[in-house]
């Protein structure tokens, strides 16, 4: 499942979806290596250079901060096998 997107000033795509149960992000079509039990719509920076990941894992909250030329790719199902 996925939620709405949202959009950088530099074109870039994100949005939160479902997987496995767990709550992560996609940019532009990759998929975060953090998970969440909830997860809150992300937010870009003025400039799109940065994305905001607000969530919740068990207790928890998570605020990260993530440079979109640096993210954090989860490994896909056939590397995990």
């Amino acid at each position: 499942m996925a939620w709405d997107p949202v959009f950088s000033s530099d074109g870039r795509v994100a949005a939160q979806v479902e997987l496995d149960g767990k709550r992560t992000v996609a940019l532009d079509g990759k998929l975060s290596s953090h998970s969440f039990d909830r997860l809150w719509q992300p937010r870009f920076s003025p400039d799109g250079k940065q994305l905001l990941l607000r969530g919740v894992r068990g207790t928890t909250v998570h605020r990260l901060v993530v440079a979109c030329d640096r993210f954090n790719v989860r490994p896909s199902a056939a590397a995990r096998a």
